[in-house]
Formats: structure tokens, C-alpha cells, sequence
């Protein structure tokens, strides 16, 4: 598999491109037009949320204990928490033992707190990443729209 990405100097210009309110930065990934934006996730947060062909599906993140899909594992956070915390937890170590007591469920989520984490993972699990622009992105956004009517 080839590997074909920014440089470093590109990346920090694309992280301080994210890092803008409402500011969409596009990406040519492995054939998937993905687009990152800083939007408000919740009352009083922000996230970098992941749209991919000009949408945001959620079956490809594996909740209520589905898998997540290709696109889920490619370009969305995994997130981890023990299924007992506190004092359940301890409670269920010495009801059902630590094997049990000590289980997690994962799951994806359709946004990333930090641009550095989410450079990691795209670089990590993606071989070609492309900067487009704005006039590109937009006729490959027209074209798939088109593609879906």
C-alpha cells in the first residue's frame, strides 16, 4: 500500500485551519471525500466532527453492540469505558471476579477533541491524504449528491 500525505508544514496549517469555528477543511482520503469541521458537539463543548461523501451515518460507529464499519474504524475516535465503575466495581469484583469486573465496551464517536489525536489516527490508518480545496471539494461533493439521486 502506498503512503502519500502532507508534509509537516502542511499539517500544522491544516490544524490551525480546524481549529477555526464552522471552518470546513477537505481531505482526498483513500477515495472517501472527507470533511472536518469544528462545530458545537454539546452545550457547552466543541468537537472536530468527521463527515465522509458528505455525510454522517451513524451505523458506522457500532453502537448498541453492532462493529463499527470500515469507514467507522478508519476516521472515527474508538472510546473506551469499563461496563462497572465505583463502587459497582468493586462490588462486582467480589460477586463475579475481576475477569468480569474489570470488561469495557467500546465504541466510536462521530467527533475528535484534539487535531493532533486526530492527525495520528487518519496518517495511521489511511495511505493516501490529500488537502483539496474549496472549488474541488465542492464539484466532488455536486458529483456524489448527483451520484446518490
Amino acid at each position: 500500500m502506498t503512503t502519500r500525505q502532507p508534509s509537516a508544514e502542511q499539517w500544522k496549517k491544516i490544524e490551525a485551519d480546524v481549529m477555526r469555528l464552522y471552518h470546513p477543511v477537505y481531505f482526498d482520503i483513500d477515495g472517501y471525500l472527507v470533511r472536518l469541521m469544528l462545530e458545537r458537539v454539546s452545550k457547552l463543548r466543541l468537537g472536530i466532527v468527521v463527515y465522509v461523501d458528505g455525510q454522517l451515518d451513524m451505523n458506522w460507529l457500532g453502537l448498541a453492540g453492532n462493529e463499527p464499519t470500515e469507514i467507522g474504524r478508519r476516521f472515527f475516535q474508538e472510546r473506551t469505558r469499563s461496563v462497572y465503575r465505583g463502587k459497582d466495581k468493586r462490588l462486582a469484583k467480589r460477586v463475579l471476579g475481576k475477569k468480569e469486573a474489570e470488561k469495557k465496551n467500546s465504541h466510536r464517536h462521530p467527533w475528535w477533541e484534539s487535531p493532533v489525536s486526530l492527525r495520528r489516527h487518519l496518517v495511521a490508518n489511511n495511505g493516501v491524504i490529500r488537502l483539496l480545496d474549496a472549488d474541488e471539494a465542492e464539484a466532488r461533493l455536486k458529483s456524489l449528491q448527483e451520484a446518490a439521486s
